[in-house]
């Protein structure tokens, strides 16, 4: 069994981090599970055996400290095959931007090395570090040590920006862009341009993945004896318009959802994975 543990986020980094999450297993493992469509950038350090990410039949090359952009291919697995350790940074949508410097909209659907983005003689002795403890709240520490540092050199907030996404998230991604541009005082093709340029993927598509984000977090609350139900708690029009924009971005209904064993996305808001 994978026990998933949450972990409290410094004061100093929640403008940054949204979330941070420890995944432990106390035996050898083999497991797959599909990833679910994401418009956050996540930082992950695997501590023991490295798992493969694989994309369209096509295998991505795997490191102990890497980057991922944001995910809206709902054909990414993650294989497990051994000794699991992991410690998963979930970056606020704009995070990754202001940290890094660099627009989350050049790596969708990719994972990459942190020294395409940190240099190696920065990056190296991080890791080393990281390999030398054993205990996951240390190596937090020090992943947060050295975030806090990056921090201090963080671009400039947007504020408008900044409003567009609180708007989507308060609204559990049920609302319109030309209604956001109106609330912010900006015309739909500024505010679009920057959002996607600093999150990643374009408000739409955000507000999309954080519609389905909430629906999941229905299921797993067991609040609900249908499907309909969910989908009008989840303010869409009706249960068609429900099913389609799950399998949209699922790649299968909300029903076969629950059933299958490749997806877990549902666990990552419990605290373990059968």
């Amino acid at each position: 069994m994978i026990k998933i543990e949450q972990k409290q986020v410094r004061s100093s980094l929640t403008r940054y981090i949204r979330k941070i999450s420890v995944f432990e297993c106390d035996r050898h493992i083999e497991h797959k599970h599909r990833l679910i469509p994401s418009g956050c950038t996540y930082l992950s350090y695997n501590h023991k055996d490295i798992p493969t990410f694989v994309n369209s039949k096509r295998v991505r090359p795997s490191q102990r400290l890497q980057i991922a952009g944001p995910k809206t291919d709902h054909n990414i697995c993650v294989e497990y095959h051994g000794d699991l350790q992991q410690i998963l940074i979930e970056f606020t949508p704009t995070g990754f931007y202001y940290i890094f410097h660099d627009s989350p909209s050049d790596y969708h659907n990719k994972l990459l090395n942190l020294s395409q983005f940190i240099p190696s003689d920065i990056v190296e002795p991080l890791a080393k570090q990281l390999v030398a403890c054993d205990d996951p709240d240390k190596q937090i520490d020090i992943i947060q040590d050295h975030l806090t540092e990056m921090s201090f050199r963080a671009l400039p907030f947007c504020s408008y920006v900044e409003k567009g996404v609180k708007i989507i998230d308060q609204n559990h991604g049920n609302v319109k862009v030309k209604d956001i541009a109106n609330a912010i005082h900006k015309s739909e093709r500024q505010f679009n341009r920057r959002f996607q340029s600093m999150v990643g993927v374009p408000p739409k598509t955000y507000a999309k993945l954080q519609q389905l984000h909430y629906v999941i977090n229905l299921m797993n609350l067991k609040q609900y004896s249908s499907f309909k139900e969910i989908s009008y708690g989840a303010n869409f029009y009706d249960q068609s318009h429900f099913d389609h924009r799950f399998k949209e971005l699922v790649g299968i209904t909300p029903n076969e959802f629950l059933k299958s064993k490749e997806h877990n996305a549902l666990k990552y808001f419990t605290d373990s994975l059968d």
